[in-house]
């Protein structure tokens, strides 16, 4: 969590802006589900989802972040920990909430791993116990951040986009064919998404200011 460890780098100052971007599009509130979703696999979803939610919990809120890649999980490999009891566990009715919540000492952070592989992931993430957890959670942190699977590879994220505040898209920059994204895009649109935004991932700072669009918020 390079934006939680160094919050005045570059990837901090990003990840910083795109907070306070997430808070000015409520009108009354700040929007409390963030779902952070992509069109292919490797695009820094992962990477995304857990340095905004720990910036969030450095700065003294409650922020949870959820593995919702019942397929492929990642965020229990990005914190280093175990993923034998999680989000699916809860799903299925094996255990309880209270005990998949754990907290990164670190930063504050508390996270839901994935937890075991189920046979029926999008009917989990669109069942009626994901809609109820969603709704506890955001009554229990001030952010709840989704880390869903890409769109393009299953339709797993697209049972939750009308479940959340907001969407906010990654896609990585010079490698993901601008086809792929466009497509992406107009299905989460399609299944009434609220999107917030686009977030570009992964940009060569030296590639881009040879284009002329270098950063200028320093000498």
């Amino acid at each position: 969590q390079v934006a939680a460890r160094k919050p005045n780098s570059l990837f901090g100052e990003a990840v910083r802006s795109i907070r306070t971007a997430l808070m000015l599009t409520g009108v009354d509130a700040a929007p409390k589900t963030v779902l952070i979703t992509s069109a292919v696999a490797a695009e820094g979803k992962t990477s995304l989802s857990l340095s905004l939610a720990c910036m969030v919990a450095r700065t003294g809120q409650r922020a949870v972040a959820v593995d919702c890649d019942l397929r492929r999980a990642s965020l229990h490999q990005a914190l280093g920990v175990t993923n034998e009891v999680g989000l699916s566990n809860y799903l299925t009715g094996q255990v309880e909430l209270n005990d998949i919540i754990d907290i990164e000492p670190g930063t504050g952070l508390h996270y839901i791993t994935a937890g075991g592989r189920s046979p029926h992931p999008t009917d989990l993430l669109g069942s009626q116990q994901m809609f109820g957890l969603l709704v506890q959670l955001a009554a229990m942190y001030d952010i709840v951040v989704l880390d869903t699977p890409p769109l393009l590879a299953v339709s797993d994220a697209l049972v939750l986009v009308r479940q959340v505040d907001r969407v906010v898209f990654v896609t990585r920059w010079e490698q993901t064919r601008r086809e792929s994204a466009l497509a992406a895009v107009k299905q989460i649109v399609d299944a009434g998404a609220n999107v917030a935004g686009v977030v570009l991932a992964q940009v060569d700072l030296r590639k881009q200011r040879r284009y002329g669009y270098g950063y200028s918020g320093g000498n």
